[in-house]
């Protein structure tokens, strides 16, 4: 009947099913509320990081660069010390009328200097084996260098080859530049009576310069092994052993001479040689 109220258990079910309405709507809104708290505080978030790193002026680092430290390369030589003088390198192999084992090298002369049944060899040039500084002092003047002659004896048996010596010395206080190349170098051997028996400017092979800063009273020594033959003019011929005698020696650096010194060449036997 229409005009009957509602029972009791038909307001229950409406109550009921109001309530769960009701539910709904505010899990509804709830679960609204949640993701608008989330968004909001992601944008909060970034606003404050954006506004911190405006006023520090700082921005987030970025990954180092990898730093190497070069490793020195190898210099060269010649990198390499100079040696106590301007002492050339090499010996004449071929023997003066006896023994003699050093290692051929060039010739100034250009000629063999071994004896008969020996193999041809040619004879070094002097030439210096120290560097040349990069930064060079003053030139040298010509009252400050000394130029000395030397042997390294006074007589020589049979077969015996001497060692000439050039020795330069800065005589002043201060050091100085000179050229002590092979194109300034000149060993002289002359008989006793003062006749031409042997010189390097004769048919020297490729000449060099090479500049080289002096200290004050610091002397630096040319060697140069002489095979006892003479100097032949024509380049293409080799020399004669000289005989058994007395000789002098004078070498020039330049326009710088030294003295003469004496030396003897004999026809002995070394000892222990029968």
């Amino acid at each position: 009947m229409d005009g009957l109220p509602p029972t009791e258990s038909e307001r229950a079910r409406q109550r009921a099913a109001m309530f769960r309405r009701r539910r709904i709507v505010f899990g509804v809104v709830a679960l609204a509320v949640v993701v608008l708290l989330v968004l909001a505080g992601i944008a909060l978030g970034g606003l404050i990081s954006r506004l911190v790193q405006d006023i520090t002026g700082e921005s987030d680092p970025g990954p180092a660069a990898v730093s190497a430290t070069p490793t020195p390369s190898a210099s060269p030589g010649p990198s390499e010390e100079p040696s106590s003088g301007p002492s050339p390198s090499g010996s004449a192999s071929d023997d003066a009328g006896g023994s003699g084992s050093a290692e051929p090298t060039e010739s100034p002369s250009g000629k063999p200097s071994d004896d008969a049944g020996d193999k041809p060899s040619e004879e070094p040039s002097p030439s210096p084996s120290s560097t040349a500084p990069e930064a060079l002092e003053p030139p040298c003047r010509g009252s400050a260098i000394q130029v000395t002659a030397g042997t390294d004896k006074t007589v020589y048996d049979r077969g015996e080859r001497p060692e000439l010596a050039l020795k330069v010395m800065n005589l002043s206080q201060e050091p100085c530049t000179l050229n002590v190349g092979t194109t300034e170098q000149v060993f002289e051997v002359t008989t006793a009576e003062g006749d031409d028996v042997f010189s390097t400017e004769i048919c020297q092979a490729d000449p060099q310069d090479q500049d080289m800063v002096l200290v004050p009273h610091d002397e630096q020594t040319a060697l140069f092994e002489w095979n006892r033959r003479n100097s032949e003019k024509d380049c293409t011929e080799r020399g004669e052993l000289v005989d058994p005698g007395s000789y002098r020696l004078t070498v020039t650096l330049g326009d710088h001479s030294s003295q003469p010194v004496a030396f003897r060449l004999t026809d002995d036997k070394p000892d222990g040689q029968g």
